[in-house]
């Protein structure tokens, strides 16, 4: 490990190896204005500035704020989860993610003035948001948009791209005020419970189109008259688009079909027509839980799961 109270790369590279991390701060500031790669850890305690057009290449990144001013900044994590711990500030400023591992932007981002400029582009690896977000976000190649934040303004899905609300662990709700999705792209939804904190949602307040497939994942498995939405279209202009294969009323899994007209009438909701699983729960003879009630709820090809604690 070295540690040290700031650092200064001017119109340089610096490749810097066999450290495994690298501790800057927190008195002074780190001022970035060439390309820097480190085959370690890179741990800031104090804000970043950017003076010039920089590529930054690290294992794991923990910062707080950067300015990026005028430039452009490319962030390369490797393979782990890194922390932008504080906002992303610039005036006319774009970040540009690489590399397979995830960045966190805890406090959201202000990098453009000029709002309708791509100011995020994730080109690989993970990107989950904080709040509140300003800038437009493009995700290109395989690259994953998640997070729990508010991004006020457009996101735009390309390639094989996925929106995967929450993280990796965490259901959440993700407000953005317009989305575009690309015909090879992936919206995924979590569902952990039947609760309104136990589920993925993708809320819009203006464009919304819709394209490409929609997966269902979550420990969850739905039951008979549960349903979910899925897309919150709170904009009153109608979405363009419908998920691929997946016209009105078609079943995206065992037991669940779609609608496009949900909720107030432009909402995308998912409906449990039949149980994928059903457990039995009790040993009485009818009624909710009970063998001849699962019976009556399982879906052709679902399965019927026995409580253990139950004695017949």
């Amino acid at each position: 490990s070295l540690v040290g109270s700031e650092m200064c790369i001017r119109d340089s590279t610096l490749d810097i190896q066999n450290i495994n991390t690298l501790t800057i701060g927190p008195l002074g500031q780190t001022a970035l204005n060439g390309d820097f790669t480190l085959s370690g850890n890179l741990d800031l305690l104090n804000d970043m500035t950017v003076g010039a057009d920089s590529v930054l290449t690290v294992n794991d990144l923990q910062t707080k704020a950067i300015d990026a001013g005028l430039s452009d900044l490319t962030i390369d994590v490797t393979s782990a989860t890194s922390i932008i711990n504080g906002t992303l500030t610039g005036v006319d400023a774009t970040l540009t993610k690489t590399g397979a591992g995830t960045i966190i932007t805890a406090f959201g981002s202000s990098l453009n003035n000029n709002i309708t400029t791509d100011s995020i582009i994730v080109q690989a690896g993970r990107l989950n948001t904080g709040s509140p977000h300003n800038d437009r976000i493009v995700v290109n190649n395989d690259a994953t948009l998640g997070g729990f934040g508010n991004i006020i303004n457009t996101v735009t899905l390309n390639d094989q791209s996925t929106i995967d609300p929450g993280d990796e662990h965490l259901t959440s709700p993700m407000f953005m005020s317009g989305l575009i999705m690309g015909p090879n792209t992936t919206t995924h939804i979590d569902l952990i419970g039947n609760g309104l904190d136990e589920q993925d949602l993708v809320y819009v307040s203006g464009i919304l189109t819709i394209d490409g497939q929609l997966s269902i994942g979550g420990s969850y498995s739905p039951q008979v008259g549960e349903s979910f939405m899925l897309l919150e279209n709170a904009s009153v202009i109608s979405f363009a688009g419908e998920f691929n294969g997946l016209p009105e009323g078609a079943s995206p899994s065992l037991g669940l079909t779609i609608t496009y007209v949900g909720g107030d009438g432009n909402d995308v909701v998912i409906n449990t027509i039949c149980g994928a699983e059903v457990t039995v729960a009790v040993d009485s003879d009818s009624g909710a839980g009970s063998l001849r009630q699962a019976v009556t709820d399982v879906c052709d090809g679902g399965t019927i799961i026995f409580d253990p604690n139950v004695q017949f």
